[in-house]
């Protein structure tokens, strides 16, 4: 609107000139000639004057409109609406230039939107990676973190975007691989451990190149969290280790002693002494294979359970009578608190016992002479409970996590003394997880142990 009031004053000031020095020469050209003539021609050149003016503004007035109408389309298009509208009507040049202008708001629109879909593609891709992301720029600033990333290396809270990545990950294997990375364009591949108190992370680092930018250069920092699997490979050490332990004492012991058989010279009293140690041995290495057969077969993936409807009652009772002559021969009671009402639930009656009876075995063998070891069948809520509590020497707290774990013993000396391996609370462990269940443990040390298993109780209408 500025525009065209300021053509219409420059137009309105022109004509008034030119009216006012054509009206001057008029009278003073009629006062010398006295002419008529004269006088009609001047007038008439003021007429077509004034048509020129006249059309001029017209004229003037729309292109000033277009040129509105041009500018309002372009700071449409610059504020990123691409449906901007460009007028097609007025003079050929500016309907050319109107159809020029839809044709690039809408090229523009379609690519700005083929952007965005791509980079909401990329950004769904890597919040749903489980490897960690890190971009770099020409510094080694972080310039993108991923999700994973930013979960693996414990940055929640913290702003890395624009510093160092040694703020994000700090390692000596690092410090050279990145910069020949950004610098040289020479991939880097790395296993690195990093301290995330109180653990540590093991991560496979692939540092890349970034590539496809024509100035700027950078790397990519593909983080692979490796912590179970090395884990699983240290556990299988630790498995053949002491599974070789284990098996080589009695294979020693026996060995040995057949030996020493086989030299002669022992008197019947003494041969008989070294058979029944044979004997004892042989029977301990039986047992030690039997439990890890037990174990391979519970984690096998195609172990399956024989289940059905059971009291936990009647385990109770099954696990009591198989301990009851080992309890005997120290002096130790077993006592059933099981109650009146059944405490069902669907499980396989077999393993149940297996579990329960290695409860009472262990109770027994850590308890003190004369003492008892009692039995207790509950259901709380919706869960069924049987547990077993002893009155031996306890557990110290730092052992209390680890107790379920294969080989473990609070006590070793204790435990190889009595035949334990450490196996038969991982083989509890393993059978009630086949049954959906946990097993658990409370201790104090010199106040006895409570070993509890629990399960899903079978709803009271369904009995």
């Amino acid at each position: 609107m500025r525009i065209q009031i300021r053509y219409l004053l420059v137009m309105l000031a022109l004509a008034a000139s030119l009216l006012g020095a054509v009206a001057a020469f008029d009278v003073i050209g009629a006062t010398r000639a006295g002419g008529t003539a004269l006088f009609w021609g001047v007038g008439g050149a003021l007429l077509i004057l004034a048509g020129l003016v006249w059309w001029s503004w017209r004229v003037g007035t729309r292109w000033a409109a277009y040129l509105d109408d041009l500018g309002t389309a372009l700071r449409q298009l610059g504020e990123g609406r691409y449906d901007a509208f460009f007028d097609p009507g007025g003079p050929p040049e500016f309907a050319a230039l109107a159809r020029t202008g839809d044709e690039v708001a809408r090229r523009v629109g379609e690519e700005m939107g083929a952007i965005k879909k791509a980079q909401r593609l990329l950004e769904a891709v890597l919040g749903s990676m489980v490897s960690g992301v890190l971009v770099v720029d020409s510094q080694a600033r972080i310039i993108m973190a991923n999700p994973a990333a930013v979960e693996l290396l414990n940055l929640q809270g913290k702003n890395v975007v624009g510093g160092h990545y040694s703020a994000a990950i700090f390692h000596p294997d690092l410090t050279a691989g990145v910069p020949a990375a950004i610098y040289k364009g020479i991939p880097v591949r790395t296993e690195l451990t990093v301290d995330q108190p109180p653990k540590q992370r093991t991560f496979v680092v692939s540092v890349t190149p970034l590539r496809g930018m024509r100035v700027e250069t950078g790397a990519v920092l593909l983080l692979h969290d490796i912590t179970a699997l090395r884990n699983l490979e240290r556990s299988r050490r630790e498995l053949v280790a002491n599974i070789s332990h284990e098996l080589k004492t009695p294979v020693t012991a026996i060995r040995g002693f057949a030996e020493t058989l086989l030299q002669g010279g022992l008197d019947r009293q003494e041969e008989e002494r070294f058979l029944h140690i044979m004997v004892d041995e042989a029977e301990r290495l039986s047992h030690l294979v039997g439990q890890l057969l037990e174990l391979a077969m519970l984690e096998a993936p195609s172990f399956q359970l024989q289940t059905e409807l059971v009291d936990l009652r009647d385990v109770a009772a099954v696990a009591a009578s198989a301990m009851e002559g080992a309890a005997r021969e120290k002096g130790i009671a077993i006592r059933l608190h099981t109650g009146e009402e059944p405490v069902r639930v669907q499980g396989d009656r077999q393993y149940l016992a297996q579990a329960v009876t290695n409860l009472v075995e262990n109770a027994i063998k850590f308890s003190p002479p004369e003492a008892a070891v009692t039995v207790a069948v509950r259901r709380e809520a919706d869960r069924a409970v049987i547990s077993v509590t002893d009155f031996g020497p306890g557990i110290p707290a730092e052992h209390l996590p680890h107790v379920f774990e294969r080989f473990y013993r609070v006590d070793s000396s204790r435990s190889r003394s009595d035949g334990g391996a450490g196996l038969g609370l991982a083989i509890v462990k393993h059978i009630m997880q086949a049954h959906g269940g946990e097993a658990g443990v409370e201790s104090k040390e010199g106040h006895g142990s409570t070993f509890w298993l629990k399960l899903a109780a079978v709803p009271e209408e369904t009995r």
